[in-house]
């Protein structure tokens, strides 16, 4: 029963997904506002960002496949103790996971270049063409 709280989850992460870009750029709103506002304008556009985030799932499964690889080898081939297993993986994280120190960047800027297109202002054709 647990997982029909799953989907409304989601749909309720990507409503309020611009809040903290609306933050930065009016500081003068309380959350709540902020929270309000970001419903309003990921109203229709909450597939689009979801699109956007599903297309990195590629370079985030390449940046993870290391991470569980060194986990399974390390709880797979080391015969110490099982906290020892546990301290050497949590060791081994940070260089495992570097990949994700350039992808998480990129993934914000897209983000961010997100916000900046849906809240501009509609900009009427050039009628030169």
């Amino acid at each position: 029963w647990s997982l029909l709280l799953v989907f409304p989850g989601i749909v309720k992460t990507y409503s309020y997904a611009m809040t903290p870009y609306i933050m930065s750029e009016h500081p003068s709103l309380t959350a709540n506002e902020a929270i309000t506002e970001s419903r309003r304008i990921m109203n229709g556009n909450k597939w689009r960002l979801f699109c956007l985030d599903f297309s990195f799932i590629g370079w985030e499964l390449l940046c993870s496949l290391p991470l569980y690889a060194g986990g399974f080898l390390v709880l797979k081939y080391f015969t110490g103790s099982e906290a020892m297993a546990i301290s050497l993986f949590l060791l081994l994280t940070i260089p495992l996971s570097i990949g994700f120190f350039f992808v998480r960047p990129y993934e914000e800027a897209a983000w961010a270049t997100f916000y900046r297109d849906i809240t501009a202002a509609p900009t009427e054709p050039d009628e030169a063409y």
